[in-house]
């Protein structure tokens, strides 16, 4: 009888164990600096900073505002996803510009107007030509159907950033 107890009782131990190995692996993780806050790009300054960087010089940019929640679910969710598949840091890869003003000043046609972007969060890649920005391509985000990671993986690839 004695040995039935132990017997169960290391059982029990056993699958314990078992189940908080296999949670500790799985568990979600807080990846909530994707892009630290004081990496933003200032919006009226961008154009200045990025000729400032010279002739030839490439940008990868990423158009987000802060009170924006396709923003947050791009920033929070969809970006770790990336960092994780490709075991790369996105944030050192690309520079954000907080847009955060241009929404709540209701002038984010300034984003089709000036950069050729309808919607966002938006990446941009861009580079500097006698003294101009390029906009050589760009990631929108589209409300119907929202950004996975693979296409900004694949953006990542078309623009070099990852094998």
């Amino acid at each position: 009888m004695l040995k039935k107890i132990m017997f169960s009782l290391l059982t029990l131990i056993m699958l314990y164990s078992t189940a908080a190995v296999v949670y500790r692996i799985f568990e979600p993780r807080d990846n909530k600096e994707t892009v630290p806050a004081d990496f933003y790009l200032d919006y009226e300054s961008l154009k200045e900073y990025l000729v400032s960087t010279g002739e030839g010089s490439i940008h990868y940019l990423f158009f987000s505002s802060r009170s924006n929640a396709d923003c947050q679910y791009v920033m929070y969710s969809v970006m770790p996803t990336v960092n994780q598949d490709e075991n790369i840091q996105i944030g050192k890869l690309i520079e954000a510009v907080d847009i955060t003003k241009l929404e709540k000043d209701m002038t984010t046609n300034r984003l089709m107007d000036e950069w050729g972007i309808a919607t966002y969060p938006a990446f941009a890649a861009v580079h500097i030509e006698n003294s101009t920005v390029i906009i050589d391509n760009t990631l929108q985000y589209d409300p119907g159907k929202p950004m996975k990671a693979d296409e900004i993986e694949a953006w990542l690839k078309l623009n070099g950033l990852i094998h």
